[in-house]
Order: C-alpha cells, then structure tokens, then sequence
C-alpha cells in the first residue's frame, strides 16, 4: 500500500519529468527554427554573397542609399516584421529587406552607367538621324 509520501514523491517526480518534457519540446521547437533559418542562409548563400560584396564595395552614399531602400521596404511591409512568427523569421525579414536594397542600388548603378556608355558616344545612327533632320529643317525653310 502507498503511503502519502510515496505519493509525494511519484507526484513531485511527475512534475519534473513534465518539466522536462516541456523544456524537450522548446528546445525541438528553437532547434526546428534555427534549422529553418540555416536552410534559409544556404538557400540563399548566392544573393547573401552578392549583397555583402555590394556592401564591401559601396559608396558612403551607397551605404544611406541601401539603407533608405531598406527603410521603404520595411514601410511597404511593416506587418510582416510585427507579426513575424519567430526570431529566425524576424530575421529572415530583415535580410530579405537588406538584400533586396542591396540589389536594388546595385542594379540602380549598373544602369546608369550602362545609360552613360550609351549616351556618351555617338554612332554613326545618330549621324543619320541628325543629318536626316537637317536635312528635313533645310527643306521646310527652302519652301517656306
């Protein structure tokens, strides 16, 4: 027959296996979500690498640019950093965000200076056009 205090102490061990089984479940829970986080990171190791050497290489006015985008971003889509589900998505947000700007000045620079190459010489199509409306501005003004 059980004496209350074999009782007592099934009971106080019950309640620390439930303890740990507790702290178990939350270190598989913050274990799942740091796995996510590094799937995320080697998903998308490339993009990382390309924003970082754009961080490397950028202008002080690079750097305020990237992060004015940065902080566009987290105005367009505000509530995806409030209601982040977790740290690691927290997280993710984040550099999804900071990439993204990152590109986005980088694509920004490359075009202009792809639109500089452009217009800086001239071809010999742009002779044409110009010869053509001189050409065209001398025969109005021979009829007028």
């Amino acid at each position: 027959m059980a004496t209350q205090i074999d009782r007592d102490v099934i009971e106080r061990v019950k309640l620390r296996l439930l303890a740990w089984l507790d702290e178990a479940a939350e270190q598989a829970r913050t274990s799942g979500r740091a796995l996510a986080l590094a799937a995320y990171y080697v998903k998308h190791r490339d993009r990382l690498n390309r924003a970082r050497s754009v961080f490397r290489a950028a202008s002080a006015t690079d750097q305020e640019r990237v992060m004015r985008e940065a902080q566009l971003a987290y105005l367009r889509r505000e509530s995806a950093f409030s209601d982040a589900a977790s740290p690691s998505a927290l997280l993710r947000e984040w550099t999804n965000v900071l990439v993204e700007a990152a590109e986005k000045v980088d694509r920004d620079n490359r075009d202009a200076k792809l639109y500089a190459a452009v217009g800086a010489g001239e071809t010999a199509e742009d002779r044409e056009w110009a010869e053509a409306s001189r050409r065209i501005a001398g025969q109005r003004w021979e009829e007028s």
